[in-house]
């Protein structure tokens, strides 16, 4: 029977944001703290510090302390070109500062006297270890998902969510994390109790929290995720461990790709248990596009309106797994167990339990057969259905034919609006629908339309909204809105 489990997830934030050493992030949104010094050490206040957006020129302005430090709050993640002036002191510029998912880093920036028409231009960002929050996480970004090795495919028992490509399968390469996609650990906690986010609001399913099998969007859709382990801000606290996944958007630039996974029998070695090569076919293919909005003669996005799209679909017949079973020989299905011996060929009586004594001892049945008037009505339905072994002995002597195909499509699309400098808008929605019918066999070989290899149709559809507005440096808004559904 399918259940409708479905899940809103709503938050507003309202408040101050008094300026301090160090700041918080919000949701999945990221952050740049620090102080300003000149080359004695001391203290520069009241200077200019700008974050200018490399993918979409979008800028923000920090909120700045009369002790010289700064910060920048609700910065989404990506990529910035940092600028600090004052006058009296060359302008100093750092062209790649990287701001990451819930993460607020620290930067300390040193200005030398001269004119502030001089630049001092540094190419890379010093920043390293974080220092301005006791978390334990890890951040895995976008170029660490394509680059590394991913395993595709499946079979027996796996659905056509593991089967698609996952980007939390790399969850299990930070510290402390154990377990299988969509039952995993965190710090030893149980299953289904990690909090997840996507676009900085829960996705928690209603009765299973910590499921990603029906929500999780196109692989190639996530721009980065984090993993909080520990010691997380109390705004991620409803759950044992945090996945923080932040979508991709789109920039000034179009940019498009295109990928197929493929596997086939063809290629592929015989399992160990099997006479042949196991039929197998798997295809992932799908790609994406983004860039800013531009409708000809209508409307030109560039440096306000940004999307992106994603889509990929699964099309996968795996192999049988290839384990063995354990089955009665054909014999024992008529009672007759005369040739069940041990090791050392001496006979296993089987005992008849009609003739249990007070000392607790029984009378095994003549020669080790049960008669046919002694089997129950259940015996009688069932024994037929038990098909006789493959191989010899008692143990290991069938090989499971089970398995589950899988027709999954899934796609997103992400719409970010700049409406002003300090107004910004973010709408994304994914959906996903795995397919439908008789998609599986069990080990018998046989069809299976309803049970534990029946995976269809299954559908996820979700929604996010995020609205950020800069009322000053120190004064900030931010309200999301999400909605998780899954039958």
């Amino acid at each position: 029977m399918n259940r409708r489990r479905v899940s809103a997830a709503f938050a507003v934030v309202l408040g101050l944001m008094l300026l301090t050493s160090i700041g918080l992030a919000q949701g999945n949104l990221g952050g740049l703290t620090g102080n300003l010094t000149d080359e004695s050490g001391a203290s520069v206040p009241e200077a200019s510090i700008t974050l200018r957006s490399q993918e979409t020129n979008n800028v923000y302005t920090a909120a700045m302390t009369g002790e010289g430090a700064y910060a920048f709050r609700a910065v989404p993640p990506g990529t910035y070109r940092l600028e600090a002036e004052r006058a009296g002191f060359k302008k100093f510029v750092l062209e790649r500062v990287v701001i990451l998912t819930a993460t607020t880093s620290q930067l300390d920036i040193s200005l030398k006297v001269g004119e502030v028409t001089e630049s001092i231009t540094v190419s890379e960002s010093p920043i390293g270890l974080q220092t301005t929050s006791p978390e334990v996480s890890t951040v895995m970004q976008r170029q660490t998902l394509l680059d590394l090795p991913i395993q595709i495919g499946g079979s027996g028992a796996t659905t056509a969510a593991t089967g698609r490509r996952q980007p939390e399968n790399f969850i299990f390469l930070t510290p402390g994390v154990v377990g299988i996609p969509w039952s995993k650990n965190i710090n030893g906690s149980p299953d289904f109790t990690n909090e997840v986010l996507y676009e900085g609001v829960s996705a928690q399913l209603a009765t299973t929290p910590g499921f990603l099998a029906q929500t999780s969007p196109p692989y190639e859709a996530v721009e980065e995720f984090k993993v909080q382990n520990t010691l997380f801000p109390a705004e991620f606290g409803r759950g044992l461990g945090v996945l923080n996944f932040t979508l991709r958007s789109g920039t000034n630039q179009f940019h498009g790709t295109l990928f197929e996974f493929f596997r086939n029998d063809k290629l592929d070695a015989r399992a160990f248990f099997s006479a042949t090569r196991p039929r197998i076919r798997y295809n992932e293919f799908g790609g994406s596009f983004g860039g800013p909005v531009w409708i000809p003669k209508l409307y030109d996005g560039k440096d306000r309106t940004f999307f992106n799209f994603n889509y990929a679909g699964l099309r996968n017949s795996p192999a049988p797994p290839s384990t063995l079973y354990s089955l009665p020989p054909a014999a024992f299905l008529r009672g007759d167990f005369s040739s069940y011996r041990d090791a050392a060929g001496n006979l296993i009586p089987i005992f008849d339990p009609a003739t249990t004594l007070s000392d607790g001892s029984r009378t095994p049945f003549p020669g080790n057969v049960i008669p046919s008037d002694r089997f129950s009505q259940v015996a009688r339905n069932l024994l037929p259905l038990i098909p006789n072994p493959e191989r010899p002995g008692y143990f290991n002597n069938f090989l499971d034919r089970s398995f589950s195909r899988a027709k999954d499509t899934v796609w997103s699309m992400k719409v970010d609006q700049i409406i002003t400098q300090n107004h910004r808008v973010s709408f994304s929605f994914w959906t996903s629908m795995t397919g439908a019918g008789p998609v599986g066999r069990n080990f018998l070989g046989r069809d299976t339309p309803l049970g534990f290899w029946f995976y269809g149709p299954v559908e996820g559809v979700n929604y996010r909204v995020n609205y950020d507005q800069t009322i000053r440096p120190n004064l900030l808004h931010h309200f999301g809105y999400g909605f998780t559904y899954s039958n």
